[in-house]
């Protein structure tokens, strides 16, 4: 895995959001095994050891794969870019103005990280970065562990909730609105900042869930965002090949260890489509784009 060196994100809403999810990951790992945990089971009993280290395992995954997503370099720098102009045609690259050279298929320039992004899904702000080629592996398995850990949570915390908080007008107003009640004051106590937790997971529970469908879908269609809003299956290989595609060669493994090096069938930079392409000029994005003949 090659290493980015710009790993920084650089607009406020990156640095916002990326500055949130690394705070509230420690936070929800803390709240969840040594506030609510220990109020189910006893402390150290054979249960409470058991959902500890199923916890702590889910927080490995969720911490390696961000990591892994923010670090991995999938970018066109350092690539090899040489292509004749026979090639240019028949293999599908267009020209990036931006970066004033030769770009393989289904990579498109972002201007947020300043480079063109081998097969580029989108770019995250959590992450501060964009989802490409070499990273998309790490960025579906944080989504799916994020979706694991907030539902695990959310079986516990609603125990929580529920057995130990005295439900009235007061704690209804924790519930709307748990932040306004901790930042002016109106209760600063503990139980208003656990409740504000609780919220953040739940919400946290459905915002996964729904990438978690987006990506999945994507992962066994063999396409990337741009190329399911325009309707372009010149990628898909079946589902196993699909998922190997975008897992790796050891794309069993992968689900459960974060660290595990799984070998991509592709460089990135080498396509070849199912259906043949014509070329179109894409407007919005000031390149040539060789897309499939039915959106003619």
């Amino acid at each position: 895995m090659k290493i980015r060196t710009r790993c920084y994100p650089k607009t406020i809403m990156d640095i916002l959001s990326f500055c949130f999810i690394f705070l509230i990951i420690p936070v929800m790992y803390w709240f969840e095994l040594f506030v609510v945990l220990p109020t189910v089971y006893d402390p150290w009993s054979l249960w409470y050891t058991f959902h500890f280290l199923c916890g702590t395992t889910v927080m490995v995954n969720v911490t390696g794969n961000l990591v892994a997503t923010i670090l991995c370099d999938t970018s066109l720098h350092g690539k090899d870019e040489t292509v004749t102009a026979t090639e240019y045609l028949s293999l599908g690259w267009h020209m990036c103005k931006n970066c004033d050279i030769p770009a393989p298929p289904r990579s498109w320039h972002c201007d947020i990280c300043g480079t063109c992004i081998l097969k580029r899904e989108h770019h995250c702000p959590f992450t501060g970065c964009c989802i490409g080629h070499y990273n998309h592996r790490f960025y579906l398995m944080f989504i799916l562990h994020l979706f694991i850990a907030t539902l695990y949570a959310t079986v516990f915390n609603n125990t929580f909730i529920w057995k130990h908080f005295n439900w009235g007008v007061v704690a209804v107003m924790k519930v709307l609105f748990p932040l306004a009640m901790l930042v002016y004051g109106f209760d600063a106590s503990p139980s208003s900042f656990y409740v504000f937790l609780y919220i953040v997971n739940v919400a946290g529970l459905f915002v996964s869930g729904g990438l978690l469908y987006i990506h999945g879908t994507i992962l066994f269609r063999g396409i990337v965002t741009y190329e399911k809003r325009h309707k372009l299956l010149d990628y898909d290989f079946g589902v196993k090949q699909n998922v190997k595609e975008l897992l790796g060669d050891k794309w069993f493994i992968v689900w459960i260890y974060p660290f595990a090096h799984s070998k991509l069938p592709r460089s990135g930079i080498e396509w070849q489509a199912l259906t043949s392409c014509v070329e179109e000029k894409d407007k919005d994005r000031g390149e040539v784009n060789f897309v499939h003949p039915s959106l003619n």
